[in-house]
């Protein structure tokens, strides 16, 4: 299934922000203790089993998840709040924002981003993120222009409600066009009031950009991130369906820099992380193996 298939087909979004449980992960940096999981990670196990792959995700050490369709929630509200766990953060569609329906697929009733905002309020979100660009809507350096108004529009009005709105990332945003790289031109562009970054550190490691040092570069504009690891040996690659699937490594099994990822987090303003891994052999072992990780490293962080 694909990323932007996920984002309106994925029950998984119907999760509730109403209940808080105390975190599996005890530990004295924040981010483990309220460790979440992005749910494309679990994608098919998902669409399976919602139930029963929601409780393993919780069973794991998971404190949170982040969704993919903020319009389709309230289906699996009793799930999540059985699992224990909550949700404040879900992507959507970037046909709100591209307006390329047929690229990303017609399926929702209302095309216009109020409607996100308005179930983010009902379902009090704190987060909302843009999350892909299909590759026929990034070919110019004005395509990113485009976009990142129609997003500081948006993200006025989310701010407005009490969300924020935030641009995740892959590694095509750093390849240059006519001399320029896009992911500067966002960050340019974009009003840190209205819209910030959930930094991918696997797509920008992919891209050649330590994230540490990016994480300094962009200090006051990342409030999600994305933590995943990456096999050694892998080439700088802009194109994301050119990756092999073994590049997504457990969290310590790579050479991306968790601990130091997880120590700067706070000093450029990171408010939440999401363990995210895009393809597995076996997810749920992943998911876990990831989480166990952090424990061990808990002390260090």
């Amino acid at each position: 299934m694909k990323r932007r298939d996920f984002l309106h087909k994925s029950a998984a979004a119907g999760l509730s922000l109403s209940l808080f449980p105390s975190a599996v992960l005890r530990t004295q940096n924040p981010y483990i203790e309220q460790i979440g999981l992005q749910l494309y990670t679990v994608r098919e196990q998902m669409a399976a089993d919602p139930a029963g792959t929601l409780n393993a995700v919780k069973s794991a050490g998971y404190s949170q998840v982040e969704g993919g369709n903020p319009l389709a929630m309230q289906e699996m509200l009793p799930m999540v709040k059985d699992a224990g766990m909550y949700l404040q953060s879900s992507f959507f569609s970037p046909a709100y924002i591209t307006e390329r329906w047929d690229l990303h697929g017609d399926t929702s009733s209302s095309k216009q981003p109020e409607a996100l905002i308005e179930a983010a309020e009902k379902y009090g979100l704190k987060y909302l993120v843009f999350g892909y660009l299909n590759k026929a809507e990034r070919q110019s350096l004005d395509d990113y222009k485009r976009y990142a108004e129609r997003l500081n529009r948006m993200g006025e009005k989310c701010e407005q409600a009490g969300v924020h709105l935030c641009y995740h990332n892959h590694s095509f945003e750093f390849g240059p066009i006519d001399g320029k790289v896009p992911y500067d031109v966002l960050i340019e562009e974009f009003d840190p009031a209205n819209i910030q970054f959930e930094l991918d550190i696997f797509w920008a490691s992919l891209a050649g950009h330590a994230p540490e040092k990016l994480m300094n570069k962009m200090k006051g504009k990342i409030r999600l991130l994305h933590l995943k690891d990456k096999l050694g040996g892998i080439a700088d690659e802009y194109d994301e369906s050119k990756v092999p699937k073994d590049a997504f490594q457990e969290l310590g099994d790579g050479v991306v820099d968790i601990r130091k990822v997880l120590k700067l987090a706070p000093k450029v303003g990171v408010e939440e992380c999401f363990v995210e891994q895009d393809q597995s052999p076996d997810p749920l072992k992943s998911i876990a193996q990831s989480t166990a990780y952090l424990r061990d490293i808990r002390d260090k962080v």
